[in-house]
């Protein structure tokens, strides 16, 4: 499994004697026992009968490899089964001498804590875990980086994550194992299953190393994986990918942990799915938590980041707009909450996730000024089911719209959009110049042109409310957030005579049997009201 995955050297320490730790790969990089260390120790790998592991005195014993051009690399991961207990700072292996010729240092802190140590010119970057392994178990400990981010790992957990883009010193020094190039903090414990790669490992391949090593091979893990479903619709000819189907992604899901129903046919799970939104829901923040005056996006991201999102891929699209004054939320609020609260100040759609499962955060655009992305008719070509309804509910839909923004210190800002439109059955003109007044007091938003938009958005998704189109058509598996839709229903003796633009609200399909499945709509009509 190791090799699979290209390590520079590998070392199973499963010597019984002599004073050479052979390096598995066809690199021939063998290293040397110093001063005595206990060889054929147990395996730290679980069932693993046939290869020991080697065990340290906390003093001086070491294994170290002489310097080769080949472990300088830009990237890097390094990787060892650690069994310890002590509380001392303790270095599972090193290419360092203490001085000017330093390049990285994995070791554990005296909290027990994994931690990269990577030199940057002169100047070294520290980055530290919060999971203690000095319990005496083993524990399959793995640091990597990638000239974009540190990633840490235990037992195939990603235990931390930190950006970091700066040019990783290169060394002439010796790769000491147990011990730092100068000779000093002397780990104490057993080590098993050393390697060294030029670039950074997956999570995937540092998971299927982990199993491996503890031999629990569960297809599933639900507290980490993730569902993505697609939609597989056969084509007439084969495609680039040398098959005939075509897919589509519908999202990225958290998983429950399903009840197993066993039956004559085997075992069923029903699995369920959550948006990843949930990430951001059930992550809350343990103190009072405060925003200064800076930049929306910049605000937002430092909230994503901060419940564990690689928003590295997110389409977050940038703002000039910076907070007005310091906002703050009070402890327990929802982090979703807060980035919500932040986007909504700035105009924007609440936060979102594609159905390839990235992060979208992107300003509101009124539904009259969006492109149309789907057209469905009713003509003899029509994939819609017959059975369609139209409602309306014209009582108390809003017809006017105020807002105020009041923070101290700062200037009171308000805005009031008003629905005059004769083409909108709400209107203030089509109510006999009567008034359904929606207020409030508290609107946060970021400056006057900014709440004034906001008024015009909450008055057009009042006013949409008004006039829903329920329809069913066959599967289209490629609708995404508040598609903009043109409905020609004017064919037929029952036809509601309408050719209007609507904007989806939502939309759902069955995944048994999807080639004779109804995939259900909900669009609200669009009426320009300001």
């Amino acid at each position: 499994m190791v090799l699979s995955h290209g390590p520079l050297v590998y070392y199973r320490f499963g010597e019984t004697v002599g004073t050479t730790a052979e390096d598995s790969t066809a690199n021939n990089l063998d290293g040397a026992y110093n001063n005595g260390p206990i060889q054929n120790s147990a395996s730290l790998l679980d069932g693993d009968t046939t290869n020991g592991s080697v065990t340290l005195d906390g003093i001086n014993d070491n294994i170290s490899r002489a310097h080769v051009a080949a472990f300088n690399t830009a990237s890097l991961t390094v990787e060892a089964w650690v069994k310890t207990t002590a509380a001392t700072l303790q270095v599972i292996a090193a290419r360092d001498d203490a001085g000017a010729n330093e390049s990285w240092q994995f070791r554990i802190t005296t909290n027990g804590f994994p931690e990269l140590v990577l030199w940057f010119g002169g100047t070294p970057g520290v980055y530290t875990s919060a999971v203690a392994v000095n319990d005496g178990r083993p524990h399959h400990l793995v640091a990597t980086y990638d000239g974009v981010r540190v990633v840490i790992y235990v037992d195939s957990y990603r235990v931390l994550k930190t950006a970091e883009t700066r040019s990783l010193n290169s060394a002439t020094v010796t790769m000491t194992i147990g011990l730092n190039g100068a000779g000093g903090q002397p780990l104490t414990g057993s080590l098993d299953e050393f390697a060294l790669y030029g670039r950074a490992l997956s999570s995937a391949e540092i998971r299927q190393h982990t199993q491996r090593g503890t031999g629990n091979f569960e297809e599933i893990d639900y507290t980490r994986d993730r569902l993505k479903p697609y939609i597989a619709v056969r084509m007439n000819s084969n495609g680039t990918d040398g098959t005939p189907w075509a897919e589509f992604p519908l999202g990225i899901f958290l998983l429950s942990a399903p009840d197993r129903n066993q039956s004559e046919s085997g075992i069923d799970r029903p699995v369920q799915g959550f948006d990843q939104n949930t990430i951001l829901l059930q992550d809350c923040v343990t103190a009072r938590y405060v925003v200064s005056t800076i930049n929306y996006i910049t605000a937002v991201s430092t909230v994503l980041v901060s419940a564990g999102l690689d928003i590295s891929g997110y389409q977050l699209t940038p703002t000039t707009l910076s907070l007005p004054a310091e906002r703050s939320w009070e402890l327990g609020t929802p982090k979703l909450t807060i980035v919500n609260d932040l986007l909504r100040a700035a105009n924007y759609k609440p936060f979102r996730f594609d159905s390839t499962g990235v992060g979208i955060a992107e300003p509101y655009v009124l539904p009259e000024s969006r492109a149309i992305d789907y057209a469905y008719s009713t003509d003899e070509f029509s994939v819609m089911t017959p059975d369609m309804e139209y409602s309306f509910n014209l009582f108390d839909v809003p017809n006017v719209v105020v807002l105020s923004r009041t923070i101290p210190k700062v200037n009171t800002i308000t805005a009031t959009a008003r629905n005059t439109k004769i083409a909108s059955p709400t209107s203030i003109v089509r109510r006999g110049n009567l008034s359904v007044v929606y207020a409030d007091a508290n609107y946060d938003a970021a400056d006057q042109t900014t709440i004034t938009a906001a008024a015009n958005r909450i008055l057009t998704e009042k006013s949409q409310a008004a006039q829903i189109w329920k329809f069913g058509t066959s599967i289209h598996p490629f609708h995404e957030d508040e598609d903009v839709l043109t409905i020609t229903d004017t064919t037929g003796l029952y036809s509601f005579g309408v050719t209007d633009e609507f904007m989806e609200t939502e939309w759902s399909l069955p995944f048994t049997d999807p080639s004779n499945a109804v995939m259900t709509h909900v669009a609200a009509r669009i009426v320009a009201v300001v």
